[in-house]
């Protein structure tokens, strides 16, 4: 049978003892501050809205709809040309993944709690509102 190494020294141990700790607390310092990585652009934050909403498990057929509907009003008011549109989508569903690789494990949750909430709830009131 094949010994396992020895890490040797206690300072070693409470290393990895405070890292489990850190992470078993909510991955990471990031995961507990709770500012959002929403883009400034309005057409790549509703895109990332929705793919936190999509992370998140939160999206219905109405929240669906609320993001089609935002989408095509940010898109009528900006007159965007189709490359700034796929340009805005691709960052926008970037930033979402980005945001949610750096939560660190478990981090998602609050994430999830706070921003995928009102993203969805944010899409649901979309589709109550008038159409101009």
């Amino acid at each position: 049978m094949a010994k396992l190494p020895r890490f040797g020294s206690i300072r070693v141990g409470l290393a990895w003892a405070m890292a489990f700790v850190a992470v078993a607390a909510g991955g990471s310092a990031r995961a507990t501050d709770p500012a959002s990585a929403e883009p400034a652009d309005p057409l790549t934050a509703v895109y990332y809205r929705f793919a936190v909403v999509e992370y998140c498990s939160l999206a219905d057929l109405q929240v669906a709809s609320g993001f089609e509907r935002a989408r095509d009003r940010i898109l009528a008011d900006a007159g965007a040309t189709e490359d700034v549109h796929r340009s805005a989508r691709i960052a926008g569903w970037t930033a979402a993944d980005l945001e949610w690789s750096n939560r660190g494990l478990g981090g998602f949750r609050r994430w999830c709690e706070t921003e995928g909430t009102d993203a969805a709830a944010g899409f649901r009131a979309e589709t109550t509102a008038e159409m101009p």
